[in-house]
């Protein structure tokens, strides 16, 4: 099922949305970071997808859940580096990521 989003702050909310489901998964499971997060956030994200039906106009989109894992995993890394960086932790990380695949699908330059 293809991922589609209207617009950068669309894609943040899923990704915040997600990330707050996410820490309630962990958590009941209590063995602390799940290696797989980015796959549960993906499927998160689809399921919220699929019961909110299509969308007819995207500005952010990804082939499938696996699509967006892998993205996740893309902008993970890019953000610790954004982060060693700046010295400082982000905690808008929903928005940093949407425009990380904002820049990622138009070819542009990401941030060094």
């Amino acid at each position: 099922m293809q991922l589609a989003f209207g617009s950068v702050s669309d894609l943040a909310g899923a990704l915040q949305r997600a990330g707050l489901a996410h820490g309630e998964y962990e958590e009941a499971l209590g063995q602390g970071r799940d290696e797989e997060w980015a796959i549960w956030y993906a499927e998160h994200v689809e399921r919220e997808q699929a019961a909110q039906g299509t969308m007819t106009s995207a500005h952010v989109t990804f082939a499938s859940a696996t699509d967006l894992a892998d993205a996740l995993m893309r902008a993970e890394q890019a953000h610790g580096h954004y982060q060693a960086q700046t010295g400082r932790e982000d905690p808008d990380w929903p928005n940093w990521y949407a425009h990380y695949f904002e820049r990622e699908q138009a070819g542009a330059e990401q941030p060094s």
